[in-house]
């Protein structure tokens, strides 16, 4: 099969897990014997190639131009607001526009490439999908790895919920991570009979624990003045509120109840990430908790 990947981030600009996953679903894909091309963010510089093959797979990154003095009149209130503000959306808005806009124009019309189905990961990337879609009649599939609600507890902005409505609504397949998702997509209007659920993988070569020397793990936990005999608790992943590693500082004094000898171990960062520290101090937890 012959498959577009449009995700905003992959790398080396890596934001969070979606660049992750995407690297590693890609990979899997060429492993399979299937042709992958991948459109996604150039950095904030432009210095990474425009057009290039890595690991089997065919990425293009489109050279950003600023748009964002253009946006105010056209754009709501709450798009100005949220996040980064206009900035970030206009890099978005550029980056599906020139995507769609190469793909269509000259990797189909000019080169003669032929592709199978298109791939849009999150409201990042679907407004490229439903361009291509309309362009070509390419099958869609959206692949929602979270919502605008959920990213922000019910807040956020509604423009982007309604980017994820109409992505769902014209994409041929939407695919989500979870069956707590699935709810969660059709409790926001989303076509039921459209999702699948698609569990993210885990390289079990990796992240085998028998890979691992006794000496390595023994370091790492004194590098945390950890003890050998102390159970640790690990979190990984973005210091941000929707993570919700706020709510399991907070539920330390109860392990420590039951466990005493009890450690959790933080590596992230994030915006959260002074609040954390300073949650640390007031709560007197400094010996349980350690961060990277």
């Amino acid at each position: 099969m012959k498959m577009v990947v449009l995700v905003y981030e992959f790398p080396p600009k890596i934001v969070g897990g979606l660049g992750t996953y995407a690297a590693e679903i890609t990979r899997r894909f060429v492993l399979m014997d299937h042709d992958v091309t991948v459109f996604t963010m150039n950095d904030d510089e432009g210095s990474l190639p425009t057009r290039e093959i890595w690991r089997g797979i065919e990425i293009h990154r489109p050279l950003h131009i600023d748009i964002s003095d253009s946006l105010p009149d056209v754009v709501a209130e709450d798009v100005k607001k949220w996040g980064r503000g206009i900035q970030l959306f206009s890099k978005i808005l550029v980056y599906n526009y020139l995507s769609a806009s190469k793909l269509v124009n000259e990797l189909i019309a000019k080169e003669g490439f032929k592709f199978d189905i298109v791939v849009a990961h999150d409201w990042l990337s679907v407004i490229a999908g439903i361009t291509v879609k309309k362009e070509t009649g390419l099958p869609l599939i959206f692949h929602v790895h979270s919502t605008e609600k959920g990213r922000t507890l019910g807040n956020g902005s509604e423009v982007v919920s309604n980017i994820e409505l109409r992505g769902a609504q014209i994409a041929d397949m939407v695919i989500t991570v979870s069956y707590a998702m699935k709810d969660e997509l059709i409790k926001l209007g989303f076509p039921k009979d459209k999702i699948e659920v698609c569990y993210n993988g885990v390289d079990p070569q990796k992240y085998d624990p028998q890979t691992v020397s006794q000496d390595q793990v023994a370091h790492l936990r004194e590098f945390y003045g950890i003890k050998p005999e102390d159970p640790m608790i690990l979190f990984i992943g973005r210091l941000v509120g929707v993570k919700g590693v706020d709510k399991l500082v907070m539920a330390m004094p109860y392990v420590l109840q039951k466990i005493p000898n009890a450690k959790l171990v933080i590596v992230g960062i994030g915006d959260l990430q002074d609040y954390l520290v300073n949650l640390v101090k007031m709560m007197k937890l400094q010996d349980a908790v350690k961060f990277n």
